[in-house]
């Protein structure tokens, strides 16, 4: 994991060296993120979601919240920090602006224009978001509330590390990122609100299409290395 690190920030390195040396720099957003939280089955190699809840493969903070910056030298204010809501699929939508592509009016996207968030003019257009696990639609977030469907549990495997159940969860993610104090029981009122939104913004995706899968022969040391690190001890 350690040398995966060093291996990406050499080559992003290199990069913006090159970009340098071709007087590109100035011409140039660059994008650093993470696809998903940590993997956590996977202990040493797997990474660390810090105070956020649970990892990869999950919908709470600690699968879906990942940390990304952006550069563009002379464009973006150097320093600036946003924590409020923002998502991968807003790149298409704002990249498309930036070079000015107008997107068809047909073409349905779920991403939205995050250039002033970018030039720090101003926040996303939208607070709401859904949390999807493949077609099943687990949570919504509107503002800093986030209301999670009942969960019934994951005992565990190889790959994915165990998740307990849990019953409905309203959770204040301004004040609780690490999603621990259920504000449930309190308040109802609000949590039937959010579950009429989660149910109205889904039927606005109408009909999904079929979920893609792409298979392909898989790199296992990593399952290799926590055999080995099991067994010695």
């Amino acid at each position: 994991y350690g040398d995966v690190v060093q291996e990406i920030d050499w080559s992003v390195g290199k990069i913006l060296d090159k970009l340098e040396e071709l007087n590109l720099i100035d011409n140039t957003l660059v994008i650093f993120s993470s696809d998903n939280g940590p993997w956590l089955v996977m202990e040493d190699y797997g990474g660390s979601a810090g105070i956020l809840r649970s990892g990869k493969m999950y919908t709470f903070e600690g699968g879906m919240r990942v940390p990304t910056v952006a550069m563009w030298k002379n464009k973006i204010p150097a320093g600036i920090v946003y924590d409020d809501i923002a998502a991968q699929i807003d790149w298409f939508p704002t990249i498309a602006n930036i070079v000015g592509y107008k997107i068809d009016s047909g073409h349905i996207i779920d991403g939205v224009n995050i250039s002033d968030v970018l030039f720090n003019h101003g926040q996303r257009s939208s607070k709401k978001y859904l949390f999807m696990d493949g077609a099943d639609p687990q949570c919504y977030r509107s503002g800093n509330y986030k209301i999670k469907k009942p969960y019934e549990g994951y005992e565990g495997s190889r790959w994915k590390n165990a998740e307990p159940a849990h019953d409905t969860l309203l959770i204040d993610l301004k004040k609780d990122p690490g999603e621990r104090n259920n504000l449930y029981e309190e308040k109802k009122d609000l949590a039937a609100k959010l579950f009429g939104e989660f149910e109205n913004e889904y039927k606005k995706l109408g009909e999904l299409p079929p979920s893609l899968v792409r298979m392909r022969g898989a790199d296992n040391s990593h399952f290799e290395h926590l055999r080995e690190k099991h067994k010695n001890k």
